[in-house]
């Protein structure tokens, strides 16, 4: 399922309030293969939703990269202040992931950016204990970064009802600023 431009988070709100706050909690939403969780287009943009991890970083929609739509959302990083640069939101119910076999986002590395940059998820349930995938290398231009949820890294929990979704940036400490460019975040079958 392709979205429309304001992405799952968004869309599935609706169903949400529905379906789970009618029964006194925030609602758990069963995801789908091929589910765009967010595109960080429409109005208002999901780009406000997502924040940089600390004040060292700053992140936004951009109109300058992205792979589909007119938006991508950028983060501008640097190493010396935070080692472990991120965006990450909370999502307004939990996603049930146990569908899905692949979680999903196409990453931006511009020319001359140090060899050894790489992006990974981290999910939280809500006990908060965050997971952590292991890292994919980048490479220059346009990456398509595919974690697999069937992985010992995601426990059953946390799959289940993730509340909180990261994506980090990693590299060597002593490496200068730089950014990296997030678009089409979704989740995909085997």
């Amino acid at each position: 399922m392709r979205d429309t431009g304001r992405g799952i988070f968004l869309a599935l709100l609706m169903a949400v309030l529905v379906i789970g706050c009618g029964k006194g909690g925030g609602g758990v939403v069963a995801l789908k293969s091929e589910t765009l969780l967010d595109g960080w287009e429409g109005v208002p943009p999901s780009s406000t939703l997502w924040e940089a991890w600390d004040k060292s970083q700053t992140a936004e929609s951009t109109t300058a990269f992205f792979t589909e739509g007119a938006h991508g959302y950028i983060l501008h990083y640097d190493l010396a202040k935070c080692t472990w640069p991120m965006v990450w939101r909370k999502t307004e119910f939990a996603l049930d992931l146990t569908s899905v076999n692949y979680m999903v986002v196409d990453a931006y590395l511009p020319p001359g950016s140090p060899a050894d940059i790489s992006v990974y998820f981290a999910l939280a349930g809500f006990g908060g204990t965050k997971h952590a995938a292991p890292p994919i290398t980048l490479h220059e231009g346009w990456n398509t970064c595919i974690t697999d949820l069937d992985g010992s890294w995601l426990d059953t929990d946390t799959r289940r009802s993730t509340v909180h979704v990261e994506m980090v940036v990693a590299a060597a400490v002593g490496h200068p600023n730089g950014l990296v460019v997030f678009d089409n975040l979704r989740t995909a079958k085997k």
